[in-house]
């Protein structure tokens, strides 16, 4: 929980450093470039936080900065907080503190390693979905409205979900001593991080964070929790709580 605390303060300053830096009067590349830094801290403290607790029970807690930008985003960067903005954030909380009442119970000692078979799966699936969201992206890189803020919020969560995924590989792979395991693991992480951080900069720079932040973090929940519960074996103490806490967020 403290790791969590920890990389939520982190990222949701580096964040609104690289807005800041971006919106501003007179852009500041610097200033962006020492806040995506900044964020690249975020990673080996999620890693570490992932590797004590099951990825569902953790995932929500992410979920308070959300709190954070409702308050921070008007102040700061003068964003416009609407009805529907505060309602929509207002659902992902209570989403996720339901998720969290009936999440995974034990400890992450004693969850499972993913399966090849369900890696397989899961690499499938997110590849087409990042594909998917990936070309969208590029196809609206000229435009700044909503459609362009849903799909860069959209592909920026999963691929930060995947972030999770690659380093608790990692781990797995160095613990078993496969030597070409390992290096997969790493290869995945090198290229998956850089895309995410590029594309989370792009978003928090061109879009307002009271439509952006919160779809990001709620494609990085349902992303993060539901990878636990499928590719990890997370049991929830209650599936129906647990599934009315993901149809919330």
């Amino acid at each position: 929980l403290l790791c969590s605390a920890i990389s939520l303060l982190v990222g949701f300053t580096a964040l609104n450093i690289q807005r800041h830096a971006q919106r501003r009067k007179q852009p500041c590349q610097a200033l962006n470039v020492f806040g995506v830094l900044l964020n690249l801290v975020v990673g080996p403290i999620d890693m570490t936080a992932y590797s004590l607790a099951p990825q569902s029970v953790l995932a929500p807690l992410g979920t308070l900065g959300l709190v954070f930008n409702m308050v921070a985003g008007p102040a700061l960067h003068d964003d416009v907080v609407s009805r529907s903005d505060v309602l929509a954030t207002l659902l992902i909380v209570v989403g996720s503190a339901v998720c969290l009442t009936y999440g995974e119970r034990g400890a992450a000692e004693g969850a499972q390693t993913a399966s090849d078979a369900a890696m397989l799966h899961y690499v499938s699936v997110v590849g087409v979905a990042c594909v998917a969201l990936g070309t969208l992206w590029a196809r609206l890189r000229q435009a700044s409205g909503h459609a362009d803020a849903v799909a860069n919020a959209l592909f920026a969560g999963i691929l930060g979900s995947t972030t999770v995924v690659a380093g608790k590989k990692i781990g797995e792979a160095l613990a078993s001593g496969s030597l070409l395991r390992t290096a997969g693991s790493l290869v995945s992480l090198l290229v998956i991080a850089p895309l995410h951080l590029v594309v989370l900069n792009r978003g928090i720079g061109r879009h307002s964070s009271a439509l952006f932040v919160p779809l990001n973090a709620a494609a990085g929940l349902l992303a993060n929790t539901l990878t636990g519960v499928v590719l990890y074996g997370e049991t929830p103490a209650s599936a129906a709580g647990f599934g009315a806490g993901v149809a919330l967020t």
